[in-house]
């Protein structure tokens, strides 16, 4: 699953060091990976920015904190995704669930998404009240709200794959940065 970008990488360095006469470069070395490092930083900014907006609460939800921006080196930074809770839930959304995707399919037919029996405490619902251990209860129905609704179903079909990441192929992550270093005036 593709739930990381990766914006440059060490070898810019090289070939910079490789067509600039050493002594050019190491005069503007600093500045040279500074305004680098600053366009990566960007198109990272702008790509969390549109993945954010993209999602149902437009960053106001959990989902929007676990997309992280982490600099390596003046020529590499990342765009990566955390867990939520220990559950994957941007590679489902990358990938898709249910009957979208075998790898995240259900346990129902065709691979919609029913309800199970979890282990034991798995759900705080699960707790009798006055009880010192949980018990087991059989789930009849998936329970969720939606759209200000409170649902109840015996089965879904999951969700359809997002692609918020597959989209920005090398290509068009070369072409972000060259129009950030046009914007700055860095190349005509």
């Amino acid at each position: 699953m593709i739930t990381s970008i990766v914006l440059g990488d060490r070898r810019i360095g090289q070939v910079l060091k490789a067509n600039i006469d050493r002594a050019s470069y190491l005069k503007f070395q600093s500045a040279i990976e500074e305004t680098i490092s600053d366009i990566l930083m960007e198109v990272a900014r702008r790509i969390r920015k549109d993945i954010i907006d993209q999602l149902p609460n437009k960053g106001t939800s959990k989902l929007a904190d676990k997309l992280i921006i982490k600099q390596k080196s003046p020529f590499e930074i990342s765009l990566y995704t955390k867990t939520l809770d220990g559950v994957p839930v941007w590679d489902y959304l990358e990938d898709g669930t249910g009957i979208y995707n075998p790898e995240h399919a259900g346990k129902g037919e065709g691979g919609r998404i029913i309800p199970y029996n979890r282990p034991k405490g798995f759900y705080e619902s699960a707790w009798e009240y006055g009880s010192e251990e949980p018990k087991q209860k059989r789930i009849m129905a998936l329970h969720f709200i939606w759209k200000g609704k409170e649902m109840f179903l015996k089965s879904v079909k999951g969700i359809a794959p997002r692609h918020f990441f597959k989209k920005y192929d090398e290509e068009k992550l070369q072409q972000m940065f060259i129009d950030i270093a046009k914007e700055k005036g860095l190349i005509m």
